[in-house]
């Protein structure tokens, strides 16, 4: 059984869902991303989705955000190169921001060489709207 306290901060945690946090979404595919961020800020999450690898550069100098999503496919940009970039600027502003890879069909990108690029989880489509709220509660430890 669970002590008292231990119960309640879960219990805030759950209410809470992911209110406060700032995700910023880079998907080409705009169903996909008006998808992800339907799901993301109706569990309380402020979001910002760009389509294009340049467009998360500049997103990231003025957004800051608590946690990167990104497809693995994107038209102007190798998004391993795309993550490394990311890392480097968040780096630079002191954060150690969490990455959660898309993946367009499963089994078509090594999840070992996504998570090697510097990503921390990666999920394939598609993706139930539970899945992909607990995986944002993982990686920014709102369990």
């Amino acid at each position: 059984m669970l002590k008292p306290n231990k119960t309640e901060a879960i219990l805030h945690q759950a209410e809470m869902g992911l209110e406060g946090l700032r995700v910023l979404v880079i998907e080409d595919e705009p169903d996909s991303a008006e998808l992800m961020t339907v799901i993301l800020e109706c569990d309380g999450a402020e979001v910002t989705a760009v389509g294009l690898a340049r467009d998360a550069l500049t997103a990231l100098r003025s957004f800051k955000p608590d946690l990167l999503i990104s497809s693995i496919e994107l038209p102007d940009a190798d998004v391993y190169t795309l993550i490394r970039k990311l890392r480097s600027n968040l780096l630079e502003q002191g954060s150690q921001t969490p990455a959660l890879a898309v993946v367009g069909y499963a089994g078509a990108v090594s999840h070992k060489l996504v998570l090697a690029a510097g990503f921390q989880m990666c999920l394939s489509k598609p993706i139930t709207p539970d899945q992909l709220v607990a995986a944002v509660l993982s990686l920014t430890e709102r369990r």
